[in-house]
């Protein structure tokens, strides 16, 4: 863990990972190889030094090794993927558009509904009150 503070009263308390550091070394001492020539590393290569690393974390590496992997998607299909995933297809924007639209009327219809039928059970037992009313009207006159 690097520590950046500033001293004993620097202002500044800030640490991080040694990872930071490790993986651009890696790359450097790839590149730059033991007879000088500049030969990047391969994937491969990088994912068994990354293997190799005692300092890190499982998280640490775990998170490396997906984006090592994404890389190498990447190189190796490179405008396959962006033709398939760069652009969304016309009909597809209508379809979602239509989609949203057709929730949101449902949940306008379904709102309605709800207080359709509130409505309707309120008169139905004011109806019902009014009728028995009448009936013990009609009883006390009988009586």
């Amino acid at each position: 863990m690097v520590d950046l503070s500033g001293g004993p009263e620097g202002p500044i308390e800030h640490g991080f990972s040694n990872s930071v550091f490790i993986v651009p070394a890696i790359v450097v001492i790839g590149l730059t190889g033991a007879d000088g020539g500049f030969e990047a590393p391969s994937i491969e290569k990088i994912l068994q030094a990354l293997e190799g690393m005692q300092g890190l974390s499982l998280e640490d590496k775990e998170a490396l090794k997906t984006q090592l992997l994404q890389q190498k998607m990447r190189e190796s299909y490179g405008d396959e993927l962006e033709q398939t995933w760069g652009e969304i297809p016309a009909d597809s924007l209508l379809a979602n558009q239509t989609f949203v639209l057709f929730s949101l009327l449902c949940i306008i219809a379904l709102v309605f509904v709800f207080f359709g039928l509130k409505l309707y059970r309120s008169l139905v037992e004011k109806e019902r009150k009014r009728e028995e009313k009448k009936k013990l009207k009609m009883q006390k006159k009988k009586k």
